[in-house]
Parts: structure tokens; sequence; C-alpha cells
């Protein structure tokens, strides 16, 4: 908000506050629970990996992957992955030297969570075309 009438119109949001149901709640906590669920790894994008010695941006690459498992956005994968990534800071670069896992603090098989990124990229986005 930068204006005082911002501000204000942000409090009316509140003006007829309900809270949630049981019923909704339960509904919301489901849905995240499926949501959580599709995450292919538990990468917290602390970079703590980084730098690799190869230029992979390697949290940038899961969180690449982890958003298309949760919500299957070919469109915005392909951009972000093939488009937003420079061509070496993709997981096909990787050269498996291990560097990374070393220092990961939830470690995480990153060399081989890397090999599914570029397969998945592969198979699943670049063929969807």
């Amino acid at each position: 908000m930068s204006t005082f009438d911002q501000v204000v119109d942000n409090v009316k949001t509140f003006a007829n506050f309900k809270c949630l149901t049981i019923e909704e709640e339960a509904l919301i906590e489901e849905i995240a629970h499926e949501i959580k669920a599709r995450t292919m790894n538990g990468c917290t994008g602390c970079e703590y990996c980084m730098p690799c010695p190869f230029g992979v941006n390697i949290p940038k690459n899961f969180r690449i992957w982890n958003d298309f498992s949760k919500y299957g956005n070919y469109a915005v994968t392909r951009k972000a992955y093939y488009e937003d990534l420079k061509c070496e800071e993709q997981s096909s670069m990787c050269k498996q030297c291990g560097k990374c896992e070393a220092l990961c603090p939830q470690h995480i098989a990153i060399r081989d969570d890397l090999k599914r990124v570029a397969q998945d990229m592969e198979t699943k986005i670049k063929s969807h075309e």
C-alpha cells in the first residue's frame, strides 16, 4: 500500500468478516495436503549447494520442477526452464561431481534429482509443445 486510500480500501475487506466453517477449513487443509504431496524434493532454496562449479542453478531447477509437479502448468514451466534459465544453468548441464550434495543440509540426492529434472523437462515439457 502506498496511499491512505489503499489502506482504507484494504481495511474494508474485513468489514463483513466471517470465519471459515469447519467444512471449509477441512477442504482447504485437504487441498494443501494434496499440493504438498506433489512436491518432488525438499529443496528449501537455501543455496548452500551453490555455486555449482559447472554453473547449474540447482535451487531454481528444483523450484521449477516442484512447481510443475504441484500445479501442472506446462506453459509457465516451459518458459521458466527453457527461457528464464540460461542453458548452462539447466539441470542437464550437471557433471555429477557431487560437490553440492556434500553441502546440502536437507541431504537431497541432488545429482539424481537433477537427472530427473532434465528427464521430466525433456519428456513432459518439451514433448508437450
